[in-house]
């Protein structure tokens, strides 16, 4: 697993292995470090033992934001990403045509879903670096993580063929499975 929290020259979501940039909270996250650890600049964000662990935490996050009630792009990212701190309309723009919807279609928190909508996600709240990106396999570890809790074994199936045949099998899967 990776440990990125020594780099002082990559961007705080990806130094803090919190890459969907979680805020502090009392939630007890699988790989959390512990806020009296927790070495980011005022203690805003959580800090993870490793980019998997935070790429897990921020998955679920996502997860129950949809489950929850905003389960479009507008609404979900609207709730992590609220106006006052980014440009809310842009990113929701950006996420929904890296995921392949409209900003208001329905989606729904299956494991290819969540996989797109993670690595959307993260390039978002990382643009500023580009000296570093997280690649596919880390975000399936991290989704990997997280399968024994949240996802059916229909869904954890995808996910590990998705670790094993790669990121262009999980593509045409996903552009051909409504035809």
């Amino acid at each position: 697993m990776a440990d990125l929290r020594q780099s002082n020259i990559l961007s705080r979501g990806i130094r803090n292995n919190n890459p969907l940039n979680l805020r502090v909270s009392a939630n007890a996250w699988k790989g959390k470090v512990a806020v009296e650890h927790n070495a980011d600049p005022g203690k805003e964000f959580e800090q993870f033992v490793s980019i998997e662990y935070g790429i897990r935490a921020g998955a679920l996050n996502v997860i129950n934001n949809i489950k929850n009630g905003h389960n479009t792009v507008r609404k979900l990212i609207s709730r992590l990403s609220p106006p006052s701190e980014n440009d809310t309309q842009t990113y929701i723009r950006v996420v929904a045509a890296k995921i392949g919807v409209s900003p208001d279609q329905t989606i729904f928190p299956d494991p290819f879903t969540i996989f797109k909508l993670v690595n959307a996600i993260i390039a978002q709240e990382n643009l500023a670096n580009e000296l570093y990106h997280i690649p596919a396999s880390m975000v399936q570890s991290g989704l990997k993580l997280l399968s024994e809790q949240v996802f059916t074994p229909q869904e954890k199936y995808g996910i590990s063929a998705v670790a094993a045949v790669g990121v262009g099998l999980a593509v045409y899967y996903l552009l051909n499975r409504n035809k």
